[in-house]
């Protein structure tokens, strides 16, 4: 709808040689949840090759932002946007990039979905207590088989520490891959965001 500000929903594939690009994702990170929301969703490739299939978000971290900097703007100026409902997401790498993207303030992000993510590498409780005051909040979900991962309670102690606002969820039964359930999780999620 050209005349009524949509909101706006990102997400992002693994960083992986054979999965880890947005025809993948898309197979699994499916949008009807989403756009019976009214969200625009938007799969956004890295640029960073790791195979002649596979593309990486965690290699340079940088690029990842310029990358997606570039995506966003883009959709910034063809779509009228709803700029207090915009959020990021992504399986594993494409997490983690979610979290550094929501966290660091530069873009008007109101918060990430992260799907088996690990820690950011510009992360820090000061940074958390800064995104919090934003009003950013965060909704991270880990299988049952990794939940006790030590880079993942790494980045839950410092969420914690910070007394940043998140959910977790814990999808049983699996280990670093998607739910089967996943459109009941981002029913919970996204309003929780929100």
């Amino acid at each position: 709808n050209p005349t009524a500000p949509a909101p706006l929903f990102f997400t992002m594939h693994c960083d992986s040689g054979f999965f880890g690009n947005i025809d993948f994702h898309k197979r699994l990170w499916k949008p009807d949840t989403l756009l019976q929301q009214g969200f625009i969703v938007v799969y956004i490739q890295s640029s960073q090759q790791l195979s002649s299939k596979g593309f990486g978000w965690e290699m340079n971290t940088e690029q990842s932002q310029i990358d997606f900097q570039q995506c966003f703007s883009e959709v910034m100026e063809k779509y009228l946007i709803n700029t207090n409902k915009i959020i990021v997401s992504g399986f594993s790498g494409g997490a983690t990039t979610s979290i550094d993207i929501a966290i660091n303030g530069k873009l008007p992000i109101r918060g990430f979905i992260a799907l088996c993510p690990d820690k950011p590498k510009q992360f820090s409780i000061d940074i958390c207590k800064n995104a919090n005051q934003r009003g950013t909040s965060g909704v991270l979900l880990v299988g049952e088989q990794i939940k006790d991962d030590p880079d993942f309670l790494d980045l839950v102690d410092t969420l914690n520490a910070a007394r940043f606002r998140y959910d977790l969820i814990i999808n049983e039964g699996i280990g670093h891959w998607y739910p089967e359930i996943l459109s009941e999780k981002l029913s919970h999620a996204i309003p929780f965001i929100l």
